[in-house]
């Protein structure tokens, strides 16, 4: 299942209480961009690999991130709405959602219309639930085209959630469901790192690759990284592995829980390898990889080799790749402009695409971080505010 299209109403903290986010390409693909920057779906329809959200801090670049990796799981991973009880503080009442996602095995465009309830408890964290869904469908054939794969009217109402009799459908999970339960690969496809600490950093930690080559880019003074009592660990199950370390030059070697790694290695080195090992899965699954400011804690040429994978030809299964970032010189290893997001936030969150904001003068020649570092995009701090904080600092300093 991939997800062509997301739109949400009713969020109180965006403009126009909307988020409007494609998942294909809007803009013209050259040939050799397929199967590198973009996969093909199905006649001129490509899927974006790589999807930035760009913008400086505070622009609700979490945020954004947080509700795309809800609704993701939600509708591929068939994961119920009380498991992402962080939609809540997005909107007052009511949300509601609208998805696009194509079944690749069955040939199938579905559309799903959800509307999203909130019940507030003063003494509990507040309860989502839906309210109302619509399904629809539109099968894979040549007219289905750029232009007209949105297009409501050509879609065929499949059922009405309020019209099920169905006592088994339980209000926090989707009408979707069902087409999700008939799927022989039920193994997860969305995976986050929004909120990456060290203590959850071998979350995906798989002993069967060769670790060693991660580590090893990420410090080249490792000489030996792997679990202790490796077939032991394998018998125990629900117990936390425990790791040995060994620096070159060095005949001693570290015993570390997963909660004292930080200590022996640096956090660039934890965070590397927690992406790597997710990337590995979610190249293999042809899934969503989120990582919330992607440059924290590592050097330009490691994020650079992360986003290689997704846009080159080892991404066979059509992975996705979804970052935000204030580093916006890891733009220019991006070229296509229709999956770069802009943020801005006054007093709402605004997103709009590099392409749409830029118009007549997007140009391929013209390196994305310097237009943003210009200013022309409003992704750079305001010079004025920047001038002020010199002056309280500078009276500060002097004592007033």
């Amino acid at each position: 299942m991939k997800a062509l299209k997301i739109v949400v109403n009713g969020l109180s903290n965006f403009k126009s209480k909307t988020l409007d986010v494609d998942f294909i390409t809007s803009k013209k693909v050259n040939s050799y961009e397929a199967n590198n920057n973009v996969k093909p779906l199905f006649n001129s329809i490509y899927k974006q690999n790589s999807m930035s959200f760009v913008g400086i801090n505070a622009s609700g670049k979490t945020t954004t991130l947080e509700i795309i990796e809800s609704l993701l799981s939600i509708y591929i991973d068939n994961d119920s709405i009380s498991f992402h009880g962080n939609l809540a503080k997005n909107f007052s009442d009511e949300l509601k959602v609208t998805m696009y996602l194509l079944d690749e095995k069955k040939d199938n465009i579905y559309l799903i219309n959800s509307t999203i309830m909130k019940e507030n408890n003063d003494s509990t964290e507040p309860k989502l639930y839906f309210y109302d869904e619509d399904l629809y469908s539109r099968k894979v054939n040549k007219r289905v085209n750029r232009k007209n794969i949105f297009n409501v009217e050509l879609y065929n109402h499949l059922q009405n959630r309020k019209a099920l009799n169905n006592s088994y459908l339980k209000n926090e999970d989707s009408i979707f469901s069902a087409i999700l339960n008939e799927r022989e690969d039920k193994r997860g496809k969305v995976f986050e790192l929004i909120n990456l600490t060290d203590m959850n950093v071998f979350t995906y930690y798989m002993s069967n690759m060769t670790n060693e080559s991660f580590i090893r880019y990420l410090d080249p003074s490792v000489e030996i990284f792997r679990i202790k009592d490796e077939e032991n660990y394998r018998i125990k199950k629900h117990t936390l592995p425990k790791f040995e370390i060994k620096f070159k030059n060095s005949d001693l070697v570290h015993t570390s829980d997963l909660t004292d790694l930080g200590d022996i290695l640096s956090s660039g080195t934890i965070k590397g390898l927690n992406i790597f090992a997710n990337v590995v899965k979610v190249l293999l699954r042809g899934g969503y990889l989120i990582i919330d400011e992607i440059e924290n804690h590592l050097n330009k040429r490691i994020v650079t080799s992360i986003l290689e994978f997704f846009l080159s030809d080892i991404n066979e299964n059509g992975a996705t790749l979804i970052f935000s970032t204030h580093y916006v010189e890891v733009l220019d290893e991006i070229d296509r402009s229709d999956s770069i997001y802009i943020l801005n936030k006054e007093e709402v969150i605004k997103v709009k695409k590099l392409s749409d904001r830029l118009g007549e003068y997007d140009r391929a020649d013209k390196k994305k971080s310097e237009i943003f570092l210009s200013g022309v995009v409003d992704t750079v701090p305001d010079y004025q505010s920047y001038q002020n904080i010199k002056k309280d600092i500078s009276q500060f300093l002097r004592g007033k």
